[in-house]
């Protein structure tokens, strides 16, 4: 279980600034950066007990795909940072291999065109 997750965010030259998520619904960390547009490069970083715990030894600074990315950007190599302690800690920083999340704006201009207004259901049911 993650002590403290943090956002990690990237510039277009790859200096990385972090910034706590300080809201927690249950195991979903949350928070706004209003500073956030769209092709900002993200990354989550969670802060884990130094101890192996359910298969995972990561600690401070992982940097790992945010699970809830629309869009990812960067290749994924084959490099001992994104492999992770086998067992111990890896301490290294991987953000700089380490593929980043984008935000992506979802906003879509439909351009006066509307929506099929007929149900669904019936219509190729699985």
């Amino acid at each position: 279980m993650a002590e403290r997750v943090e956002l990690c965010v990237f510039d277009e030259q790859g200096n990385e600034q972090r910034f706590d998520l300080p809201a927690r619904s249950g195991d979903i960390w949350h928070g706004w950066l209003a500073a956030a547009g769209p092709a900002c490069a993200t990354a989550i970083g969670y802060m884990v007990p130094g101890t192996r715990r359910r298969g995972t030894a990561l600690t401070r600074p992982s940097c790992l795909i945010d699970p809830s990315a629309h869009r990812v950007e960067g290749d994924l190599p084959d490099d001992e940072r994104l492999h992770g302690g086998m067992w111990q800690p890896d301490r290294r920083d991987s953000a700089a291999v380490a593929p980043k999340s984008q935000v992506v704006d979802l906003r879509y201009d439909w351009r006066g065109d509307k929506p099929a207004a007929y149900p669904m259901g019936g219509n190729g049911d699985l």
